[in-house]
């Protein structure tokens, strides 16, 4: 993975694939530079745990923890575990500024005690998260196709529709319409 520094502007992939105007970089770490740390909160790690459950920008490969002795991408809260250094996150500001982030985010957080900017903290704390319908029109107006990040390793394409979610891939084995509500039940 590429190094980028903390909300300098995102360009990973070019114009080409995921970029898009005023969007910012968070969390793009190396070994080769330092970081700011502190302990995080539950609320930020239950944040950010909630936007890992959906992978926007997916990569072909997989990016490991270079901070870790023995790195392994699956990563749990609770009694949950996901998949995580195939994809990002995106984080929505009220004043139109996207945050894009690795969804190794959590585990750099958790595992590191990686200090996001203040800058980012905010919409990503009080901004919508999965599963609100308002953080999937988000990130359909950046990319119209996005994964559920699972345990697994499932590709899940998700689509958002006017009356719900659509999922359509070999997981499920046919297009399957979700209504929003029926959606906050598998995310």
């Amino acid at each position: 993975m590429a190094y980028y520094s903390d909300l300098s502007a995102y360009t990973y992939g070019g114009d080409r694939y995921f970029s898009v105007p005023d969007t910012v970089n968070v969390g793009w770490l190396s070994s080769e530079h330092l970081f700011k740390r502190a302990t995080p909160s539950e609320e930020l790690l239950d944040r950010v745990w909630s936007l890992s459950k959906v992978s926007v920008a997916p990569a072909k490969g997989r990016h490991y923890c270079e901070f870790c002795a023995e790195p392994d991408a699956t990563i749990g809260r609770g009694d949950e575990h996901l998949k995580l250094g195939r994809a990002e996150i995106r984080v929505f500001s009220t004043h139109g500024r996207i945050y894009a982030a690795p969804n190794l985010l959590y585990h750099y957080i958790c595992a590191h005690g990686y200090l996001p900017p203040v800058e980012f903290v905010a919409p990503l704390v009080g901004g919508f998260a999965p599963p609100d319908r308002e953080y999937f029109e988000q990130v359909n107006k950046v990319d119209r196709m996005w994964n559920w990040t699972d345990g697994q390793d499932k590709s899940r394409l998700i689509r958002l529709t006017r009356d719900g979610f659509v999922c359509d891939d070999e997981y499920w084995g046919k297009p399957q319409f979700f209504r929003p509500w029926e959606f906050r039940k598998i995310v």
